[in-house]
């Protein structure tokens, strides 16, 4: 954004595009690294499961890396999510293994020794029997935004937002509907 003015869209290149799904997760603080859904490999026109990360070369984007995250799984064509790298967070919505409906909401978090825990499930109050999609955390990681057809709203997908009120990242607020403002019968 350069004095409140868009510019124009800029294709990421080769190395982050290819005949699969590509989606970022998010960007370093400094916006230097970006992370991707997917495992990416090369040589070869298929991602496997999983996240990336790709380092700003100049204009270009490096190779991404893979991630290692224990038991992550989607059977679901969508992924989406957001990692918050330098707080070693990644929330994510896919069908695991212990979804409960369809796309259910999780978080990964990296330890102290900079390995991934296997995704757990955030739970009953947070997910439905429908689907969870694109879960998004605010920067001090209180608040979660995703949306949702499982509840009752004003249209197919609502936006909901809930406060996390422990460290254990099962404990949530009843969500709340975003209103009439974000929200639409569409």
């Amino acid at each position: 954004v350069l004095d409140g003015q868009w510019s124009a869209p800029k294709h990421g290149g080769p190395n982050l595009n290819d005949k699969c799904y590509n989606a970022a997760a998010g960007f370093s603080p400094d916006g230097s690294q970006i992370f991707l859904m997917n495992h990416y490999h090369k040589n070869e026109q298929a991602t496997t499961q999983g996240i990336s990360w790709s380092r700003k070369i100049g204009s270009d984007w490096s190779f991404p890396e893979n991630i290692a995250i224990p038991y992550f799984l989607n059977r679901s064509s969508l992924l989406s999510g957001q990692l918050l790298e330098d707080k070693g967070i990644f929330v994510h919505a896919a069908e695991s293994y212990d979804t409960k409906g369809a796309e259910d909401i999780y978080v990964s978090r990296r330890d102290n020794s900079g390995k991934w825990n296997e995704p757990r499930n955030l739970g009953p109050v947070i997910n439905t029997t429908l689907q969870e999609f694109s879960p998004s955390l605010s920067a001090d990681q209180k608040f979660l935004y995703f949306s949702s057809n499982g509840r009752r709203g004003y249209g197919s997908f609502d936006v909901y937002f809930s406060e996390r009120l422990d460290d254990s990242w099962q404990n949530w607020s009843v969500p709340a509907n975003m209103g009439s403002r974000v929200n639409s019968d569409g």
